[in-house]
Parts: C-alpha cells; structure tokens; sequence
C-alpha cells in the first residue's frame, strides 16, 4: 500500500523497501538493505527520518517489544524468527532521511492500512527517540534520500 502524507507521523511503522533508494547517502550508522519495517521518528517539511527495525538480536541492538506494538500481525508477532516471542530490535546509531515522495513509493509492500496501522507505544517511541538521538541529530543533515 502506498501511504499518503497524512499517514505518516512519529510511531507509525512502515515496510520501506531500502532497494529503491541509495540508503548510502541517507543514512547515519552502517546502511542496511532490502525491505525493513521502519519506525517515524520526525517528520518536517523536507524529509521524513526513520528507524530500520530488525527481526533478529544482535550486538548493539534494543528491543521493541510485542506488547509495545499494534497493528498487521507480521510487525506485532515476528514470524521470521520463531522463538522471537514478537521482539524486534534496532541499531541507536541507525536513523534514514527520506523524501516524503521516497517514503511513500518505497511503502509498496507495506501490510498495514489506515484502519489498523502499525504502530508502536508512545512509550516504547519515548524510549527509542531518547536512544537515537543523536543518530537523529545527524539524519537531519542529511539529504534526503
């Protein structure tokens, strides 16, 4: 589904499919690939900052967890890794600056609707703004992708 403007806001979580854009150039931390549910941060006129989330544990990675999520079960249960009990996690240090344009075409494969968006608590966004932030200083810089 493509997502209009008006369905992008901070908490919202979106399937951005990376291979649509240069993450090279948007990105703060090491650049990740392919589609990744992605986590608003910010949204200001010129660029829409997002969070890459991952489905496995790794070092340096956070949690999200599946209490702290609602929305398509794909992004609420992680069916990719089967004893993940719905935890997903994230890199601090990673943050994406789109284009509003980039953000919606590269949304194709998002699940979610209108109706029933992805999400994650705004509790569980206080957190993450508060550990991304200096990733998210630096996103600002950039360009956007």
């Amino acid at each position: 589904m493509l997502i209009r403007d008006e369905d992008i806001y901070p908490g919202r979580v979106v399937m951005l499919d990376a291979n649509l854009f240069d993450v090279s150039n948007c990105s703060t931390g090491s650049p990740s690939t392919r589609s990744h549910y992605c986590v608003c941060l910010e949204v200001t006129a010129e660029r829409v900052c997002w969070l890459p989330i991952n489905s496995g544990k790794s070092a340096g990675r956070l949690p999200i967890f599946r209490e702290e999520k609602s929305g398509h079960p794909n992004w609420v249960n992680n069916p990719k890794k089967k004893f993940s009990q719905g935890v997903s996690y994230y890199y601090p240090t990673q943050v994406w600056a789109l284009s509003h344009h980039t953000s919606r075409s590269a949304s194709r494969h998002d699940l979610s609707t209108c109706q029933s968006p992805n999400i994650v608590r705004p509790g569980c966004l206080a957190r993450i703004l508060s550990d991304c932030g200096q990733a998210l200083e630096q996103a600002r810089t950039l360009p956007p992708g």
